[in-house]
């Protein structure tokens, strides 16, 4: 089996009242392997929603519906879970997104280089307002 040597590159507090794309990486070439992990108990769930009592961890609510009309930036991954995106800005839905979750491993294709960002998965105009509530966020980069 082939071992990684991960190497820490930052943690990042995430927030949904820094927007909906928080910028973690300022650039990230092509073939980069990252590992994701939300490790601290303190900082471990955000509140989404219109419901100030709807919280979520970074792996989201699977059970919770989105409403109709609404779609997710992510249609694969649930609700008010973990996500990020490789390229594009702050301000734009351009890039490609991935589900992060509480633990990934990701490794960044030929076609995916630029900055890094992450986000929660909720409807575009349904990000919540201040919430008061983070998701720390280890990232880890694979060293030879």
């Amino acid at each position: 089996m082939d071992q990684k040597n991960w190497s820490a590159v930052r943690t990042i507090d995430v927030s949904p009242d820094d927007g909906p794309w928080v910028l973690a990486i300022d650039y990230v070439p092509a073939g980069t392997l990252l590992k994701f992990e939300c490790k601290d108990p303190d900082k471990k769930s955000w509140k989404y929603g219109a419901n100030p009592d709807v919280t979520s961890g970074p792996d989201g609510n699977a059970s919770a519906k989105v409403a109709t009309g609404d779609s997710l930036p992510l249609t694969t991954a649930p609700i008010g879970c973990l996500i990020a995106k490789i390229g594009g800005s702050t301000a734009s839905a351009e890039g490609v997104l991935f589900t992060v979750g509480s633990f990934a491993v990701h490794r960044f294709l030929e076609a995916e280089s630029g900055p890094l960002y992450l986000g929660m998965n909720v409807p575009a105009g349904s990000q919540p307002k201040t919430t008061g509530t983070t998701i720390a966020v280890t990232i880890s980069e694979a060293k030879p």
